[in-house]
């Protein structure tokens, strides 16, 4: 993700266990028709320093959980950065 005028970060997965079994999962036949519930928490970073975290909960209604630890990050950025991941189905 780059915002004009400041850092680019890079963002993945925090558990490398997770990512696995995500990877996984879509490779597995008639699995892409049930959906992986197992929440996603994202880690955005710049030279390993974590900038933004976006976590999905579990629950009936889906949950972001956005948090964006450096100032200089855009909000519309970081929120539209969330939205995508959704619409993306990252899940």
């Amino acid at each position: 993700m780059r915002q004009p005028g400041t850092m680019e970060l890079t963002g993945r997965e925090r558990s490398r266990l997770v990512a696995f079994v995500r990877f996984v999962w879509e490779f597995v036949p008639y699995l892409e028709y049930v959906p992986f519930i197992w929440p996603y928490r994202f880690k955005c970073t710049e030279s390993s320093k974590p900038l933004m975290t976006v976590t999905k909960k579990l629950g009936l209604h889906t949950w972001y959980v956005l948090e964006i630890l450096a100032p200089d990050i855009d909000r519309r950025l970081a929120i539209a950065h969330t939205l995508a991941l959704d619409a993306l189905g990252v899940d």
